[in-house]
This record gives structure tokens, C-alpha cells and sequence, in this order.
């Protein structure tokens, strides 16, 4: 809120008046309020409202020349609140999409813009960031009344609080996941911490291209790396990982920072994973190490774990993770997970990073895989597995008795002598709904512990009715009697479901198809008559009822359809048996690539060893797409004239506009060469020799010595006087090259136009003249300026407005050779023949799976040596060539900025 007020005031503060001057007292509109003064004294810092007219030499509205007339007079004036802490900065009210973005997760900056169009960011140090959930969770304990917790607030005060952090946290814009952001302003040993050094505040410049902020302290950095963390760009975070960390012992405030990441520590994300562990390992060494909110140990498992899920942006590289395992203890590395792990990247280390990295062309491919099959080179990695845990065995037993003749088994699975037990009937409204579901609770509880044992009451006839669908048991109206029946069949005890027979193998044969469940013979004993058949049989009513359903089971086994096979031979047909070793790296596809290079391909320069680069004097692209309507490029990129750009960037301004050569003699240039030209030409200009000093050999040669070097002088001068006048004579043309390029050497004998070397002396008398007055309290003096005064005015301005121009030309050029740099690193197109193409780059790059090169990687690979091999990898079919054109558009992108 407080930096929705404050930009609120900077747009008012920029708003253009008509005068200098506040209008009279009487004409004032008492509406509109000014601001002469801006105050926040918590963040140290304040604004006082400007009282300079804005610059005559900036950039003309249209449109103003035509109703003000005059140039010098043509730009209103306008009040800005400028900083008094920082020189030269002021309240900005300027937005563009690239900066949004930028800002995103940061909802209490301040954004200050100096004279040139720089941006800084401003962070209050004062206000801690804390997950919103965390914070109201926090407030909640404290003002409790448990045990232990601290009393600081009142029930009252507590409800406020509670509001307060709902309201932020929806302000914000984020929802769930308890990483919503709030500021806690409240936390006074915070406040004093980050206040211990009279900062108050963090200051963050932004680069030109409104994508990057430069961090220029560590607490600065660990503040803006916690934020970025509670906002969820995980990839800003190990962007600024390396910056996180120092040698020396860490400050209190420093110190609050690291202990503020408890807020972020349980991020499930796998990203967020990935950044910890980039914390971590930047952190190795220092006094930060102890400082972590988080175990090295099983972050590393469970970036392990869920490395493919983890996108390439906050992937580590492979010498990370070693020294992540490296720092295991021996205990850790006994689980099969990170053993693996540690076995496949030494082996991967040892692997020729050409063919383990990068998208590999498929010719190359295809060789190595013959290599690779002809046993030349061969690399495997032995895999440890973790021990299986135990399981039912219900799914294991074959049996298929209930198709032989007879009743087989022991005890109640095939002799049915004393199971005598009829089939229960029962009504639809006792088995359908929360009815439903209390029958299977009493079909439970009264077998004792031994549940659907086969030979209790609610065994086998329960069951059977359950999968022929003769018991309509449905809790909810969309359930499936057949579905209850077999997962009922699993309460069966073991010593029953384990061992063959009759019994059993029929419920398993039912429960594997209910086509043929549904097809059964059902129970025939529902009038009396059956029931009393049923009691003077030998099997009784089960064993009546065998004897029609195992014939029905053996016809329709014998049948065209047959029926399905047993669990158990289903499961042995498709057990998997994992493999004892990996190859390193694996392959697979048409061409043998390996599988996984192209996830190891990441933008980590290893060094910056490299001192020049060698770069083509043109913008553009080299080879035959150079003038295709496919290159990427900008209309104010194609204007740029790279050889004056690189030696001369002033001649682009047209140089003969603002100056003069003029033809003539300097005054003092016949005195240059006074001495040597009268008496003895190119001799010493005394006489010495007469001396007796003189005849020593030393004496001789030191004279020759001088003789030599007055004669040396004398020719350079005049050679130097030729050239003077050559250039005069030339003009502007004379010093121009062939390929465009101006030499500035020759304007130190050129003057701007109206300002005169004559005219230069009057201005200088004229200031001598004012000083003069002023100092001596007269104010007669000033009567206005003179006429070389205003001529040397308008010159000044006329080369002020004209380097301001080209300033914002080149601007606009640099964005464009930033873009078409990073459009040709990573392979972009706009061919339309190359759709499925970049459908199949865009995939896989939003999904994470493959890297993207930025800006900033491209500067880091221009200092890089192998800086072309690694951004190469990057995208298939970029090549070296396609890195390197991506590395000179970035370098003059660099060159337009410097």
C-alpha cells in the first residue's frame, strides 16, 4: 500500500506545470495539494520536490516547437522528488512490461530513475518477508494461552494481526501452497538488526535491458533472493546463489536474512529443492554452512528423486551434485537411491563430454553406436536396489481344482462334511446404502478375527452370492455386488487362500471374470422343498450346488472363450526383472543417442578466462541467411555502423554539422619552431664548445646526443604542422576513411559552429566579468548575456539534444541485438517450414526438460574460452557457427550500452 501512495505522489510530482512559480495566493486551486517534502523515516530516506526547469537539451515533445516558437524556451517545466540520500535519483513513475515483470513478487519497491534514464530499485530493509500462513500461525502461538507462549498481544491485537496478514497476503496476487508473501513491518529486533548500519534500505541498480537487478551487497542479495524464493522464481534464486555468500564471519543482519529462509525450507517443489541445494553448495566453506535451515542429506534424496522433474534453469551440473554426495555421510550413502547416483555421475565423469552432453548429430551417432556395439568403449553402472517389501501372497497360489472331477482340498477347501450352512436371502433395502455397509460390519465382526473364513457362516456363501450378484450389496448406487465380492475375497484368512481346493479355486474363478460369475448357477434353495433336499443330502446345500456349477466351469473353460487366466500366471507373464546395471551413458532411439545428454546440457560456464574475441565490423548475421527475410535484426539495428561504432562512436552523430574547419595560421605557430629556423638551422641553440669541459669524450657525445634530438623535434614538428594544414584544407573529408570511420584526432583543430575561437574569448570575458560583480556585490553587471554568449548557448544545446538522440538510437538497438542474440542462441526460427520444429523446441523448453540461454548467459560466454562448445549444446542445429553470431550481436548489444 505504502508503495501504491508513493508512486501515486511520483506521477503527481511529474506532472508538468505552466510556471516555475506557485500561482498567487488568491488564483491557487486548494483541490491540489503539492508536495515540497517526502519523508519515510523507517526506510532512512526522503524526497524534496525539485526546483530545476527540466533540461532544455532533452528530447522535444512533438508538437511543442509549433505552439511555444522557441527551441531554448520549448520544454515546461516540471518538479520531480529527488532523493537526498542518493544524488541525482528521483521518484519514477515509469513502467514497460519488461520492468513489471522484473518487479514481480516485489510489491513494496520503489522505483528511482536518474537524469540518463538509469533505474535503481529500492527495497525497504525493515520489513521481513515471511509466508503468509507461517506468519498468522506464528501470531496465533504467541498470543495463546498454552503454556510457554509468549504474551506480547492481546486477543484484540491478535484478530488485527490475523486481518492484516489475510489482506497482504491477497494483495499480493498469489494463492496456495502457504508461500503467499507477507511484510512484517512489526518485528523490532528485525528492524534494529537491518537498521545497525544506517541503511534502512537496499538499492538495487537495473540493468538497460529491465531484465536483470544487480545485487551490491550481500545482505542485499540474500534480501532479494528470499523474496524471489517466497515468489516462486526458483530460477532468479540460483541465478543469485553465488552472490549469497561470503568469507567473512556474517553480520547480525546478514545473519536474520539466512534464518528467514525457514520460511521456504519445506517447499515441495522440485525446483525449489534444486535452489536449496544451489544455496547450499555456494554456501560450502563459509561461515554461512551453519547457517542453513535445511539438511544437505535429504534435500539431495529428494532432488535425486525427482531430478527429472526439475527444470533446466535450476538444474545443478554434474560437478555440483558430486560435491553434494561427496559431503554425504558414509551412512546416507548406503541408501540405494543416492549409491546409484554417485556410481553413475563417476562413471559419467569419465565419459567424453561431447557424446554425454548436448543434442549429438545422428551420423556421429550412429558411429559411436557401432563403436560402442564392437566393444571399444563400453561403460556400465552396477545398480543397487533396496530390499522389497513384504507383500500378500493371495495373488501368488495357481489354482485351478474346481475344473477336475470330485471335490479336492483338505478340511472346509474341498471336504464338505460339516458345512451345512445355507444361503442367507437377502432383501435389497438391508444391503443397499449405509444399510449396505453396516451388513459388511457385521459380516466382519462375527467372524471372530477370522475373517470369511470358508468354513464359517458368512465364508463361502457369502461370498459366492456377492460375485453371482445374487446379493445386491451396493453402498453407493453406481457400486458393483461383483466389485464387493472380490474385494471381500481378500479377507479370506491365509491358511485358507494360500493352499488348493475346490472351494477357493471357484471364488477365484468367479472373481476373475464376472461375465462368468454372472453366468453361474445361482443357489436353487429358496423354497422349502429345496431347503429339505438340501438337509437330507450328503454335501448339503454347497454341495449341491458344486455339482452344477463345476461342470458349468469345465464347459466354459473347454469353450471358444475359455475363461481368464489366474492371477498368479498373469503376474509371472509380466514380471518385471530390473536390470543389474546401467550403461553410462544410456541410449536408445533410431540412432543410439544417448538419452539424457540433452538434460545435462545446462548454461555453466566454467571459467572466464578468455581475454579478446574477434568479431566481423557488421550487424549482420554471417554466412548465406545474412539478407534472408528469416534473420533476426531491427530497423534501428541495420542503421548501425559498426566500424565508427568501435572507433569513432561520436561520427555518427554527423559531426560536420556542429563543426568548423577554418583556414589560417595559429598565433603561436611560427613562434614553435623560433631558434630553429634563424642562426643555425637544426643546430643547438648555444655554444659550448669553446669550453674545456667541451673536448672530453663524454662532453662530445652528449652533444651529439642533443644535436640529434633537437633536429628529431624539429621534424616532427614540422610534420606535425603539415598535417595541420592538411586537415584544414581537407575539412571533414579528408578525415574520413574509406569504410566510413572519422577520425576525431582531426577535430582538434575544428570549433562549433558560432563559438568562434574570437567568440570563445568573449564568452570567457564576459563570465570574468560576472564573477567579478558578483563577488564584489554589484549587481549592475548583469545585464543580460551578449550576443557570442547565446550563440555558444544554442551550439551546446543543438550537441546536447543531438548526443541524447543518438543515446536513445542505440538504446533501441541494443534491445534489438540483445533479442536477435538470444533468438540465435537458442535456435528460434521464423521460417515457416520450421513449425513442428519449434513446436518441439517450445515443449520441451516450457516443460523444463531443455535448457534456455538468457542474456546474461551469453555475456558470461563471451568471457568463457569454450564459451561457443557450451552454448552450442544448448539447442539442436545451432552449431558453433549459429553461437558465435549469437555472441557478436551480444557484444555489440554490450558496445551500444557502453
Amino acid at each position: 500500500a505504502a508503495a501504491a501512495v508513493v508512486g501515486a505522489m511520483a506521477a503527481a510530482a511529474e506532472t508538468k506545470r505552466g510556471a516555475a512559480a506557485d500561482p498567487p495566493r488568491a488564483s491557487r486551486d486548494w483541490s491540489v495539494c503539492g508536495i515540497d517534502r517526502l519523508e519515510l523515516p523507517r526506510l532512512g530516506i526522503s524526497f524534496s520536490r525539485g526546483g530545476s526547469k527540466k533540461r532544455a537539451f532533452s528530447s522535444p515533445v512533438p508538437g511543442d516547437a509549433k505552439t511555444k516558437g522557441n527551441a531554448l524556451h520549448d520544454e515546461s517545466h516540471t518538479q520531480k522528488l529527488e532523493c537526498e540520500e542518493h544524488a541525482g535519483l528521483f521518484l519514477s513513475a515509469r513502467r514497460s512490461p519488461a520492468l513489471d515483470a522484473l518487479l514481480s513478487g516485489l510489491p513494496h519497491a520503489l522505483v528511482l530513475e536518474a537524469r540518463d534514464g538509469d533505474l535503481k530499485v529500492l527495497l525497504p530493509a525493515g520489513a521481513a518477508p515471511r509466508p503468509a500462513l507461517d506468519r498468522v500461525v506464528e501470531i496465533s502461538e504467541e498470543d495463546s494461552g498454552a503454556p510457554g507462549a509468549k504474551q506480547k498481544r492481546g486477543p484484540s491485537t491478535t484478530k488485527d494481526l490475523a486481518v492484516v496478514a489475510a489482506e497482504e497476503a491477497a494483495a499480493v496476487g498469489t494463492k496456495g501452497f502457504g508461500t503467499d508473501t507477507v511484510l512484517d513491518r512489526w518485528d523490532h529486533a528485525w528492524i534494529r538488526n537491518a537498521n545497525a548500519f544506517g541503511g534502512g534500505h537496499y538499492v538495487y541498480p537495473v540493468h538497460s535491458s529491465h531484465a536483470v537487478l544487480e545485487a551490491t551487497s550481500l545482505a542485499s542479495a540474500l534480501y532479494l533472493c528470499l523474496l524471489r524464493f517466497l515468489a516462486r522464481r526458483y530460477a532468479d534464486v540460483c541465478k543469485l546463489a553465488d552472490l549469497c555468500v561470503s568469507e567473512s564471519l556474517p553480520t547480525p543482519e546478514e545473519a536474520q536474512l539466512w534464518s528467514a529462509f525457514a520460511g521456504v525450507a519445506y517447499d515441495p517443489a522440485p525446483d525449489a529443492c534444486a535452489a536449496r541445494l544451489r544455496l547450499s553448495v555456494a554456501a560450502f566453506g563459509t561461515p554461512a554452512e551453519t547457517l542453513l535451515c535445511w539438511d544437505v542429506e535429504p534435500e539431495l534424496a529428494s532432488y535425486v528423486a525427482t531430478w527429472r522433474h526439475v527444470g533446466a534453469a535450476c538444474r545443478l551440473p554434474a560437478n555440483e551434485e558430486r560435491e553434494l554426495l561427496d559431503s554425504c555421510s558414509q551412512e546416507a550413502l548406503k541408501s540405494p537411491l543416492l549409491a546409484n547416483r554417485a556410481s553413475y555421475l563417476y562413471l559419467r565423469s569419465r565419459v567424453d563430454e561431447s557424446v554425454a552432453v548436448g543434442h549429438p548429430d545422428a551420423p556421429k551417432t550412429v558411429s559411436e553406436k557401432n563403436v560402442s556395439q564392437n566393444g571399444a568403449s563400453t561403460a556400465a553402472c552396477p545398480l543397487v536396489y533396496p530390499d522389497l517389501p513384504p507383500h500378500s501372497v493371495f495373488d501368488l497360489v495357481d489354482d485351478r481344482s474346481c475344473l477336475e472331477e470330485g471335490v479336492t482340498g483338505d478340511g472346509p477347501l474341498g471336504k464338505l462334511a460339516g458345512l451345512t450352512h445355507s444361503f442367507t436371502q437377502y432383501e435389497a433395502k438391508d444391503v443397499t446404502g449405509a444399510a449396505g455397509l453396516q451388513k459388511v460390519g457385521e459380516w466382519l465382526d462375527a467372524a471372530g478375527g477370522a475373517f470369511f473364513a470358508l468354513d464359517s457362516a458368512y465364508g463361502f456363501p457369502t461370498l459366492f452370492e456377492l460375485l453371482t450378484g445374487s446379493t445386491p450389496l451396493r453402498v453407493l448406487p453406481t457400486d458393483d455386488p461383483h466389485r464387493w465380492g472380490c474385494a471381500l475375497l481378500r479377507f479370506v484368512p491365509p491358511e485358507h487362500a494360500t493352499r488348493r481346493g475346490t472351494l477357493m479355486s471357484t471364488l477365484r474363478v468367479l472373481a476373475s471374470s464376472k461375465r462368468v460369475a454372472e453366468a453361474a448357477p445361482k443357489v436353487e434353495e429358496r423354497g422349502v422343498g429345496a431347503r429339505m433336499a438340501a438337509v437330507f443330502a450328503q454335501d448339503g446345500a454347497i454341495g449341491l450346488l458344486l455339482r452344477r456349477v463345476q461342470p458349468f466351469l469345465r464347459e466354459r473353460a473347454a469353450g471358444a472363450g475359455g475363461i481368464p487366466p489366474s492371477f498368479a500366471s498373469r503376474w509371472a507373464s509380466r514380471r518385471f526383472t530390473p536390470p543389474d546395471m546401467v550403461a553410462v551413458p544410456e541410449r536408445g532411439g533410431v540412432f543410439g543417442t544417448p538419452r539424457d545428454a540433452a538434460r545435462w546440457a545446462l548454461p555453466k560456464f566454467p571459467d572466464a578466462a578468455r581475454t579478446r574475441r574477434s568479431f566481423p565490423m557488421t550487424s549482420r548475421l554471417p554466412g548465406a541467411a545474412a539478407g534472408a527475410a528469416t534473420a533476426w535484426g531491427g530497423k534501428h539495428l541495420e542503421q548501425v555502423h559498426v566500424p565508427s561504432l568501435v572507433a569513432a562512436p561520436l561520427a555518427e552523430l554527423g559531426l560536420e554539422k556542429f563543426f568548423v574547419f577554418e583556414d589560417g595560421e595559429d598565433e603561436d605557430e611560427d613562434g614553435d619552431e623560433r631558434g630553429l629556423e634563424n642562426g643555425e638551422p637544426m643546430d643547438l641553440p648555444f655554444t659550448v664548445t669553446q669550453h674545456v669541459a667541451a673536448a672530453t669524450p663524454t662532453a662530445k657525445r652528449t652533444l651529439e646526443r642533443l644535436r640529434r634530438d633537437i633536429q628529431a623535434s624539429a621534424s616532427s614538428a614540422e610534420a606535425a604542422k603539415a598535417a595541420r594544414r592538411a586537415r584544414r584544407a581537407g575539412g571533414l573529408a579528408a578525415a574520413t576513411s574509406a569504410d566510413g570511420v572519422v577520425d576525431v584526432a582531426a577535430f582538434q583543430d575544428a570549433h562549433l559552429k558560432g563559438l568562434a575561437p574570437a567568440d570563445a574569448k568573449a564568452v570567457a570575458r564576459e563570465a570574468a566579468a560576472r564573477l567579478t560583480s558578483v563577488s564584489s556585490g554589484d549587481s549592475s553587471g548583469d545585464q543580460g548575456s551578449c550576443p557570442a554568449t547565446v550563440k555558444a548557448r544554442g551550439a551546446l544545446v543543438a550537441v546536447l539534444r543531438a548526443l541524447r538522440d543518438l543515446a536513445a538510437r542505440d538504446r533501441a538497438a541494443a534491445t534489438e541485438a540483445a533479442a536477435a542474440a538470444t533468438s540465435t542462441a537458442n535456435g528460434l526460427s521464423r521460417d515457416p517450414s520450421a513449425a513442428r520444429a519449434m513446436l518441439r523446441l517450445g515443449l520441451n523448453r516450457r516443460s523444463g526438460a531443455w535448457a534456455e540461454a538468457t542474456f546474461d548467459d551469453l555475456v558470461e560466454g563471451l568471457l568463457c574460452s569454450d564459451g561457443e562448445k557450451i552454448l552450442a549444446r544448448l539447442t539442436p542445429g545451432v552449431g558453433e557457427a549459429g553461437a558465435a553470431a549469437a555472441l557478436h550481436l551480444a557484444a555489440e548489444a554490450l558496445l551500444l550500452t557502453s
